[in-house]
């Protein structure tokens, strides 16, 4: 398969994964966030079919598309691991094993971000709790 198919397919996924989010009332950003996981999780399948040389065009263009700052964060372990070559390499055991890991390390950090900010709620909760504030929490 040609990277444009894989574009091609990767930004319809998109597109439409994160309408069907926001249909069910998740804002933008958040219905991004969560459509972006779920694509990483989808690497692992294509991956296996792809060069080194595909996975950076498609990253890059995932990225073009988006044309969102937050996702550089997200991107900068995978665009590194992935770097343009001249040639195309095969996809073999071992790049896929290499790619894996930056996937993993990659979802650690997203992890991490979350814990981090699931720790500022509950600052947040008891303090307002101290000075006896009211609190109110959305659910999306």
């Amino acid at each position: 398969m040609s990277v444009k198919w894989y574009v091609k397919l990767a930004l319809e996924w998109f597109e439409k994964r994160i309408q069907e989010l926001e249909d069910l009332g998740v804002e933008l950003a958040d219905a991004m966030y969560k459509a972006w996981i779920e694509a990483l999780e989808m690497f692992n399948v294509w991956a296996l079919e792809m060069t080194y040389d595909q996975v950076y065009r498609l990253i890059a263009a995932l990225k073009t598309h988006w044309g969102d700052a937050r996702l550089d964060a997200y991107m900068t372990p995978l665009l590194s691991f992935a770097a343009p070559s001249e040639v195309e390499l095969p996809f073999d055991e071992e790049g896929y094993s290499a790619f894996k890991r930056c996937i993993d390390e990659l979802l650690g950090e997203l992890e991490g971000k979350l814990r981090e900010r699931a720790l500022q709620l509950s600052q947040l909760i008891e303090t307002a709790m101290r000075l006896g504030s009211p609190i109110i929490i959305r659910c999306y």
